[in-house]
């Protein structure tokens, strides 16, 4: 790993993308989300996002992949994350 720094900024870069990524409407995510649901998200993604890249540091650039793809091109919806099922094809 390059330096702590660099790690902080792609945990701050993750969380920003989380809870600010697209406005769409009623169903859009806001600030303390997950307040009452999961007061620990922050902390829960910020742990794994550390463990990923201490396994592989090209996890970096590939979470900057997904979220440029599946949020700001996409919409954010997630699909990129889902398998295939039945008569829906996965877009993995």
């Amino acid at each position: 790993m390059s330096s702590v720094f660099d790690m902080a900024f792609l945990v701050a870069s993750v969380l920003v993308i989380l809870f600010h990524a697209s406005d769409q409407g009623s169903a859009s995510l806001f600030v303390d989300f997950y307040k009452e649901s999961c007061p620990l998200v922050e902390e829960i993604v910020k742990h794994n996002v550390e463990v990923a890249l201490l396994r592989d540091p090209r996890m970096a650039a590939s979470l900057l992949r997904l979220h440029f793809h599946d949020c700001f091109v996409m919409g954010c919806d997630a699909s990129i994350l889902l398998d295939t099922h039945e008569d829906v094809v996965s877009e993995k």
